[in-house]
This record gives C-alpha cells, sequence and structure tokens, in this order.
C-alpha cells in the first residue's frame, strides 16, 4: 500500500495525489471547500501527478474510487468550512491584484523584491508563505513573457536581470 493525499469534495468525489502536493492545496482546499487527508491505497497508478489535477478536478463526469484506509485528516471537513460569500471572493482577488502590482512594481522600479518585503507590506491579510511564494512565481512567470529575466538571488530575495 502507498501512502498519498486524498481530497475529497463536497459532491463526493475524490482525488489522489503525492503528499509534497499539500502546501500547494492549501488555497486550493479553502476555495473549493475540500477536504484533504492521508491515506494509503493499493494501487498507485491512480495517484495523480499535481499537473494533472486541475484537468480532473474540473471534468464533472471524473470518478476514481480505488479501495482507500484513511490515515488522518489533515484539512478539516468542508462541512465546517465556513461557506464563502461572492463578496469574500471579490476581496480576496482584489487583494491578490494587490499583491501582484507591488511585486510587479517593485521588481520593474528597483529590480528587487524580497520575501520580507510583502510579507511586511500584507502582514495585516495573514497571508501564507506558500500564497506569497505563488504570487513571486506568477509574477515571475508573467514578466518573463515579456521578456524580463528574474532570478532568485539568494532565499526570498529575488532581482531582474
Amino acid at each position: 500500500m502507498k501512502q498519498c493525499l486524498m481530497i475529497k469534495t463536497k459532491d463526493q468525489r475524490h482525488f489522489f495525489t503525492h503528499e509534497e502536493h499539500l502546501s500547494q492545496l492549501i488555497e486550493f482546499s479553502k476555495v473549493f471547500e475540500t477536504e484533504i487527508s492521508i491515506v494509503k491505497i493499493d494501487d498507485d497508478k491512480k495517484i495523480l501527478n499535481l499537473e494533472e489535477l486541475p484537468t480532473a478536478f474540473c471534468d464533472g463526469n471524473y470518478v476514481d474510487e480505488p479501495d482507500y484506509e484513511l490515515i488522518r485528516i489533515k484539512i478539516a471537513e468542508f462541512k465546517n468550512i465556513a461557506p464563502q460569500s461572492p463578496h469574500k471572493r471579490k476581496n480576496i482577488l482584489a487583494l491578490a491584484s494587490q499583491v501582484k502590482t507591488f511585486i510587479m512594481s517593485q521588481l520593474l522600479t528597483n529590480g528587487l523584491i524580497t520575501f520580507s518585503q510583502v510579507e511586511k507590506k500584507f502582514n495585516k491579510h495573514n497571508l501564507s508563505k506558500p500564497t506569497i511564494s505563488n504570487h513571486i512565481r506568477r509574477v515571475k512567470e508573467e514578466l518573463a513573457q515579456d521578456g524580463y529575466k528574474v532570478i532568485r538571488k539568494k532565499r526570498g530575495v529575488y532581482i531582474v536581470e
């Protein structure tokens, strides 16, 4: 038996992925109100890579029901997560836009952004470390498409070359 993560949706669908993807799935779980557990399954071919999850998740006909043994629940069941109002979602998207704009402007005007700058600027919003990292990664990708080269100088420090 192989140990992995199981993502359980409100419509009782199950998705299996590798345990190392937990940090990337925390925000996903909050937004889509899913439960994430550690389980053991017999068929490790049912374990999806991180890149395969969005396609499977968006496919309403995707059903994968291998036998599994529950080890422990990592993120509370969706029933315990307060439903997100459209107004709250709108605020989250507005904050994400502000974070992106801040990171991009720092990189383009100063040629440098640090993880701690973003953390300090948005500390009242309690952004998680994976969330900040994801924002930096997305800005780096967007700038790369525009011909800029953003590199990690050292831990938490990114510069434009």
